[in-house]
């Protein structure tokens, strides 16, 4: 027996990124962060309880929790489960419909939950199941309501049916826009290269609606203290980026590039894997969802591109210092996370960039949640689409890595390699929706750009950090004359800038 722990994705960045100043958290969230952590204990505490079989131990902590968070859903439902394995039938339906209410909606999980055995052949789980679909709607809308109370008439509130997305942003109108097609390019690009299962039924027809969360500096500043503490915001090496709470169904980003990539694919995942009532480890949650972090536009295709993660990988094997893949597939959640996680990221992203290439993420995916109760690793799926052992595979993958090409990037130290070209112009990483312009040459004073400018775009191709800008700006050469999409004060426009050899 068990029950649900809360799942939160987050994403490590480094810096060059959207700074935020190092300020001591506000006074008044310290009472809310005290309150949230000992909730996470008890919950902690009720799910080791309710492992061992101490049904009473975890009842009482539960009711404590929700002493600190009355409309936890999470909570609600773990206490649900917890009544019905206890024996008392109604409390748990009781219980249950409080948890719908507040806005747990994961249906499949809910219909294969042993632990709601006896409550399956009642009328009112019957009747549940059957309205799933007006009942996500339902949650979605006062989700979306609540969002427009919290971050007030400064915001944009904008819907897309057919991902099943409502955004509270407070970026403008025609910069949401942007972010929003790039979203859909992402979908159709997982839908046909990963995520096949969410084709049919389409997710405006089956999933749960996700808030995405596009906050100013301060709004970002109290969501991530709140959530993660004031280091969150604070350490000079990295910080936390933004999330996605599948408990929630609810996506924070502080930057319009790698940050809101990485987290809606996990919101897609994350469908995914509601709808197979399976829970990927951790190397494979983070390891897919990188993949979108740096890509190209090739023919109209989405295709995932060599990034700075890459080049982390490629040092590590020069100085055979790189974990086998074997090994990363053991590796847990918490150890991932915070023991050397940009390497762990950078290894998992290049092995799903490894299977890309090699022509069978697809295959992989769907031949891995096939067999998942089999093996949850996903190593043996790596090894049937590639017809090799995993040694075999970790010599092929080694000779890859050896070969891929090292990408242009904007390094943590701030320099940048790889790039022999420019704009004519001094950037800074900005503070989310691009780089800001900081010194203008003459040549790029007369294409028409300005300090201050925010770069969004080069070539019809979003530039929303500087490895963005870093990678794509290398693929043109001193001469070339490149359409470049910059956010002026309240002015969206395109230059035509001239591209120079880099001084």
């Amino acid at each position: 027996m068990r029950l649900i722990l809360g799942l939160w994705l987050l994403i490590v960045v480094l810096a060059p990124a959207p700074l935020v100043a190092q300020q001591d958290p506000p006074a008044d969230l310290d009472e809310a962060i005290q309150r949230r952590l000992e909730a996470s204990r008890l919950q902690a505490r009720a799910v080791a309880a309710f492992g061992a079989g101490d049904i009473d131990a975890a009842r009482s902590l539960l009711e404590q929790q929700l002493e600190l968070e009355p409309g936890n859903p999470l909570a609600l439902y773990n206490l649900a489960c917890v009544q019905c394995v206890g024996g008392d039938r109604e409390a748990a339906l009781a219980i249950l419909q409080r948890a719908i209410e507040h806005g747990f909606v994961d249906f499949e999980q809910m219909r294969r939950d042993p632990n709601l055995a006896d409550l399956h052949e009642t009328d009112l789980f019957r009747s549940i199941l059957a309205n799933r679909t007006p009942i996500l709607d339902a949650a979605g809308d006062l989700q979306f309501e609540a969002a427009k109370k919290k971050y007030g008439p400064r915001y944009v509130y904008e819907r897309d049916e057919d991902l099943k997305l409502s955004f509270a942003s407070a970026y403008d109108e025609q910069t949401l826009a942007q972010a929003r097609e790039e979203l859909r390019h992402i979908a159709e690009w997982a839908l046909s290269e990963v995520f096949t299962d969410l084709r049919d039924p389409p997710m405006r027809e089956a999933d749960p609606w996700v808030l995405v969360v596009l906050p100013s500096e301060r709004d970002f500043r109290r969501w991530a203290i709140m959530r993660y503490g004031p280091s969150a915001v604070t350490s000079d090496f990295h910080r936390i980026g933004g999330s996605y709470s599948h408990d929630a169904k609810e996506l924070v980003a502080m930057d319009l590039g790698g940050t809101l990539r990485h987290e809606f694919l996990h919101v897609l995942h994350w469908r995914s894997n509601m709808r197979q009532a399976q829970g990927h480890p951790v190397w494979i949650q983070e390891g897919l969802c990188s993949l979108v972090e740096d890509y190209d536009m090739k023919g109209g295709r989405l295709v995932p591109a060599p990034s700075w993660r890459t080049n982390m990988v490629k040092r590590l094997e020069r100085a055979r210092r790189m974990m086998p893949i074997a090994d990363l597939a053991r590796v847990d959640r918490e150890t991932f996370n915070n023991e050397r996680p940009l390497a762990h990221y950078g290894l998992a992203r290049a092995v799903f960039l490894y299977l890309y290439q090699r022509g069978v993420l697809r295959d992989w995916y769907a031949h891995y949640t096939t067999h998942f109760a089999e093996d949850p690793t996903g190593i043996e799926a790596i090894e049937f689409v590639l017809g090799m052992s995993i040694d075999e595979v970790q010599d092929d993958f080694r000779r890859w890595v050896a070969l891929l090409d090292e990408a242009p990037e904007a390094r943590s130290d701030g320099t940048i390699g790889g790039l022999d070209v420019s704009l004519g112009v001094q950037v800074d990483p900005g503070r989310g929706e691009g780089p800001i312009v900081t010194g203008v040459s003459r040549e790029a004073r007369a294409g028409g750009l300005r300090v201050r400018d925010v770069i969004t775009a080069i070539e019809g191709r979003p530039v929303r950090d500087m490895n963005d800008f870093v990678r794509i700006l290398a693929d043109y050469r001193a001469g070339q004359t490149v359409r470049v999409r910059v956010h002026r004060r309240r002015a969206h426009m395109e230059l035509e800038v001239r591209v120079v050899a880099r001084r």
